[in-house]
C-alpha cells in the first residue's frame, strides 16, 4: 500500500459493489469480507474476472501461474448495466507438430492493417 494526500490505495480480491439506493458504488467487499467504503472507487480489474484456463478439452476457474479467479464482481458490473465479455489472453495452443496434417489444413493469416493508439496527447 502506498498513501498521497487525498489518495489511499488497496489491493485485495474485490468480490461485491457496495452500492447505495440509487445504484450508486459507495465502497467494495473484498474476498475476505473486508468493507472498504469510499466517494470514488477505481478497479483495476486485470484478466482474473471469472478467469477460466483450459487444459485440452477440460477447463476450470483460474488466473495464470495457479492464482485463483475472481468471482463476483462480474455481476455487480452487469447488474449495474455494464457489458462485460471474455478478454482471450493470446496464448496459442500447445499442439505437438508432429501430430498434425498441414496438408488438410488452411491457412489463417493475420490482419492486414494494424491499429495503434496514439498515447502522444
Amino acid at each position: 500500500m502506498f498513501s498521497t494526500h487525498n489518495l489511499s490505495t488497496r489491493e485485495a480480491m474485490v468480490t461485491d459493489l457496495l452500492q447505495g439506493t440509487n445504484a450508486d458504488v459507495k465502497g467494495v467487499r473484498t474476498f475476505f469480507g473486508m468493507k472498504f467504503y469510499s466517494s470514488s472507487v477505481v478497479l483495476t480489474i486485470g484478466t482474473f474476472m471469472s478467469g477460466k484456463v483450459w487444459v485440452g478439452r477440460a477447463s476450470m476457474p483460474a488466473g495464470r501461474a495457479g492464482e485463483s479467479a475472481s468471482h463476483g464482481l462480474t455481476e455487480d458490473i452487469q447488474s449495474l448495466g455494464f457489458e462485460t465479455d471474455r478478454l482471450k489472453s493470446g496464448t496459442p495452443a500447445r499442439v505437438d507438430s508432429r501430430t498434425v496434417d498441414y496438408s488438410v489444413l488452411e491457412p489463417q493469416h493475420g490482419d492486414e492493417e494494424v491499429f495503434a493508439l496514439n498515447m502522444s496527447g
